[in-house]
């Protein structure tokens, strides 16, 4: 199948995947593009299988578009998730500043929970709030380059935050967003690369519950202070930013042991809080032994 860059979807209808030898057998088809179509009750096979679990495997039900509009005039277009019931919201249409997401869609005589949003909201400049609170997504759809987004309400259920999901751009101010503040939900483990890099307002966060930060995650979004006390990696660049050193970010860990840090992942003026029994581990610990002079110890 190389290069058939047209190939949109294919049926399978074996219900043991086939053995793939590599994921060259399907080079330069679209990972996200192409559907593979298998029958529902092979749909978890395939997606635990080595290779396949790279593409879209859908079975024929999840694939038939439905359609409903709310009191606000706002569209949502959608599609049934076998795996658990849900609904996967695929395209919004006539909203103009506010999304409100529901909690739930009618399919056939249920209402089903949303536990996905694929569509995506990048580069859409009017959009000023968004609520996803009643969702049950674990994953957020993209808001990158979003210039007039200031709130943004995150559902309990949320478990990563996907890479570039509020990233400005490093080049245009005009297409950062507003968020001077957002509610990290305990529930979120992962922070993707790039999530939040160029939010020039976003001063301050909770990240107390977050396990892993990815690279440039908080780039040159002028964080002064977070706490990091779940964090066992932080990414390259994750925290760092150009700044006259006016402003000594401020970093509160209770863990004792380090995390695993990458390179650049502070400015060099930073300053950490960590338990007085771990202060020699931090000091001495790769990568953190470049903030030593930075790092002090209280009984936590």
């Amino acid at each position: 199948f190389e290069m058939c860059y047209n190939l949109s979807s294919i049926y399978l209808e074996s219900t043991t995947p086939p053995t793939a030898y590599s994921p060259n057998v399907f080079t330069w088809l679209m990972e996200g593009a192409t559907t593979f179509i298998v029958d529902k009750e092979a749909i978890a096979a395939y997606k635990a299988s080595s290779v396949w679990e790279r593409y879209n495997i859908y079975c024929e039900e999840e694939l038939v578009d439905y359609t409903y509009t709310d009191g606000y005039d706002v569209t949502w277009t959608y599609r049934y998730v076998y795996s658990n019931s849900s609904v996967r919201i695929v395209k919004i249409e006539g909203y103009s500043t506010d999304i409100d997401a529901p909690a739930t869609l009618p399919w056939k005589e249920q209402q089903l929970p949303v536990t996905v949003i694929e569509h995506s909201f990048s580069g859409d400049k009017n959009l000023v709030s968004v609520d996803l609170s009643k969702t049950s997504i674990i994953t957020t759809p993209s808001f990158s380059y979003c210039s007039s987004l200031e709130t943004v309400l995150l559902p309990s259920t949320l478990e990563s935050i996907g890479d570039y999901a509020f990233a400005g751009n490093e080049w245009n101010y005009e297409e950062c967003n507003k968020l001077a503040s957002i509610e990290i939900p305990a529930s979120v483990k992962s922070i993707g690369e790039g999530a939040f890099q160029y939010c020039r307002n976003l001063n301050s966060i909770d990240l107390s519950k977050v396990e892993t930060i990815g690279d440039y995650a908080f780039r040159e979004a002028c964080i002064i202070s977070a706490d990091l006390s779940s964090a066992t990696s932080i990414g390259y660049n994750a925290f760092n930013y150009n700044r006259d050193g006016s402003i000594e970010p401020f970093f509160k860990i209770n863990n004792t042991t380090p995390a695993t840090l990458k390179s650049g992942a502070f400015p060099s003026n930073s300053m950490f809080l960590v338990p007085g029994s771990a202060i020699t581990d931090y000091k001495t610990a790769n990568v953190w032994s470049d903030y030593a002079s930075r790092i002090f110890g209280s009984d936590v």
